[in-house]
């Protein structure tokens, strides 16, 4: 590939110059070859054009380019007069004909070359009639090359790719360029180059940038190819900063990087390298070794003194303050407190704060204190009843239990309740999944007892089991008990105090004290009685306490002097007088004698009897 210096030397620092010299000397050159044609007597606007006018068939005929079928400017190449013999046997030979073509003077435009001729009018053959013949015309196609060569290679400038550069006209690639003005030895007839770098695109490795094509200077170990010989190129760099350029193994690093080694935070302080470039290649040096700080043991100072990245861990450190800082929240349930701050150490307990709980059941409240009641349950939101008549009826959610939710519409507590009292109807008025679940009737059971119309009753008394059925829409009855204002002729009646439930009420006897036949323990069991037994009567009831026997039985009898307690008071021999061995005394003329009671004649009274 032709250098860049080397292209851009005629290009730019000759053209110019040579472009202006030659038009300058344009009109010169015109008048000349106009004089000279005139004096021959030939039309020098007339192109005269060789090959089948020679008569030896040596010349080619010219295209309008003035190429021959080889692709090679004719002039100085035409061959010698072999074909003008009678040219030749015509001339006079002079002293004047330098180049012995039988041409001089004004006729001869190259008196030092042989001149091919026309062998019509023995003049020198000139393809584009201007000012000089074939022989010496350096652009024999062009009428306005004005024989201009300015870099002296025999090509003029009209028909010279490479006007201010000699060269012979060889095209390497065969893309319209001469090699020596060729930006690129590769196919560029446009001499695209993007980057202006002197080197056309198809050559160029980057031609984005000036600086980098082949023949540029290629820094070591900045990552980059700029000559572009495949040396150079950065493929990788690193976590640690290493990089890896391709074909300089011996470049660790890229200039200008930077990188720190060991830990650098908390407080440690890592040592800082940079990339220097040297003669070997490139390496990290360290800046600041004087200053480096290792790790060490962790201490309660509020520094990561260990340099992991934790403060103080693993210590029991007191947190430092200078005054009370409030704690805890006051969302939901939960109530903030205050961490006192006691000589300048923080505590650790939050002081009135109520924590969020564990869980949040549902009870309305935001137990875990996250800004949302009863997260599971949804209390509050619009919802449809869902039980008997209260189906479909407007609600809102509620709690029932810590971990239950009902509807309020089928919530016989609430205002939305959309139930009403059971009746015995076949539907689920109150909304209790239950249908027709109502008091007895009166002749049926106890007030306020509930039964279920439809479903099995027991027997009840003498009456046999049933199915509890309706009585109205008020209540319900055992289909053995009948109402006794509907049916007061079937209906059981309790026949006797027998221990049965003979009306079927589900009470047994009631009216009677006691079972016909029944007995219990009467009298009693002091003094001189002895306790014996009575039994019920016919009518259900039991005698008067003073009816009472058996064997073995005493009742009370009048109390005599005997040393018994015969009416079974409790006290032996007290008589109307007094009672046996009580103290008494006797007055007889004013004179009172001290005596003590004793049993008189017959044992029906005591007297009192003194001491002799």
């Amino acid at each position: 590939m032709k250098s860049p210096e080397s292209r851009l030397e005629g290009t730019t620092q000759k053209r110019g110059s040579s472009l202006l010299s030659r038009m300058n000397g344009a009109s010169n050159w015109l008048r000349a070859g106009v004089a000279a044609a005139a004096l021959l007597g030939c039309n020098p606007h007339k192109r005269h054009a060789i090959g089948t006018s020679a008569p030896d068939g040596g010349a080619t005929l010219l295209d309008s380019g003035g190429l021959d079928a080889g692709g090679s400017e004719l002039g100085s190449q035409q061959q010698p007069d072999a074909g003008n013999p009678p040219c030749q046997e015509r001339c006079t030979p002079s002293s004047d004909d330098l180049d012995g073509d039988c041409l001089v003077g004004a006729a001869d435009t190259c008196p030092n070359v042989f001149d091919q001729k026309d062998p019509a009018t023995c003049l020198a053959f000139n393809t584009d009639g201007d000012a000089l013949s074939n022989a010496c015309d350096p652009c024999p196609s062009n009428p306005l090359d004005f024989g201009i060569d300015t870099d002296g290679d025999g090509r003029g400038d009209v028909c010279d790719r490479a006007p201010t550069v000699p060269d012979d006209g060889s095209d390497t690639d065969a893309d319209g360029v001469p090699n020596v003005i060729d930006n690129c030895d590769l196919p560029n007839a446009l001499q695209v180059d993007v980057d202006e770098d002197g080197v056309g695109t198809p050559c160029d490795c980057d031609d984005s940038d000036a600086s980098v094509h082949p023949g540029a200077f290629d820094a070591p170990c900045d990552g980059v190819d700029s000559n572009c010989n495949g040396v150079g190129t950065l493929v990788s760099t690193s976590s640690t900063g290493r990089s890896t350029i391709t074909g300089e193994p011996e470049c660790q690093c890229l200039p200008g990087a930077v990188r720190v080694v060991g830990p650098n935070r908390g407080t440690c302080v890592g040592l800082t390298e940079e990339c220097v470039v040297g003669v070997t290649g490139s390496s990290f040096v360290g800046t600041n070794a004087d200053s480096v700080v290792g790790p060490a043991p962790e201490i309660c100072d509020g520094l990561d003194n260990n340099c992991n990245g934790t403060v103080d861990e693993s210590l029991s450190c007191p947190v430092r303050c200078a005054a009370d800082l409030p704690c805890g929240t006051d969302v939901g349930a939960c109530v903030a407190g205050v961490q006192h701050c006691v000589g300048g150490v923080l505590s650790s307990v939050c002081t009135g704060s109520v924590g969020p709980a564990a869980s949040d059941p549902c009870d309305n409240v935001d137990n875990d204190c996250d800004g949302t009641t009863d997260n599971l349950y949804g209390t509050g939101t619009a919802c449809p009843g869902t039980i008997g008549d209260c189906a479909t009826k407007p609600g809102v959610y509620e709690c029932v239990t810590p971990s239950t939710r009902m509807c309020s519409a089928d919530d016989p507590t609430s205002p939305d309740f959309g139930g009403r009292a059971e009746i015995c109807d076949g539907r689920d008025n109150n909304c209790d999944r239950v249908v027709d679940e109502i008091p007895f009737g009166v002749v049926g059971g106890v007030a306020g007892q509930m039964a279920v119309a439809g479903t099995p009753c027991p027997a009840v008394g003498v009456c046999g089991p049933s199915t509890f059925e309706c009585s109205g829409t008020e209540a319900v009855v055992c289909g053995t008990i009948h109402d006794p204002n509907l049916m007061p002729d079937v209906r059981g009646r309790e026949a006797a105090c027998d221990g049965r439930d003979s009306n079927c009420d589900g009470t047994v006897d009631e009216g009677c004290e006691c079972r016909t036949g029944a007995t219990q323990a009467c009298g009693i069991d002091t003094g001189a009685c002895n306790p014996g037994t009575q039994a019920c009567g016919a009518d259900g009831r039991w005698p008067g306490a003073d009816v009472c026997g058996g064997a073995g039985f005493v009742g009370r009898r009048a109390e005599v002097c005997n040393t018994r307690d015969d009416d079974c008071d409790g006290t032996t021999d007290n008589l109307p007088s007094g009672t046996r061995g009580q103290p008494c005394i006797v007055e007889v003329a004013g004179v009172v004698t001290d005596g003590t009671y004793a049993c008189a004649a017959g044992g029906a009274d005591v007297y009192c009897r003194t001491t002799p």
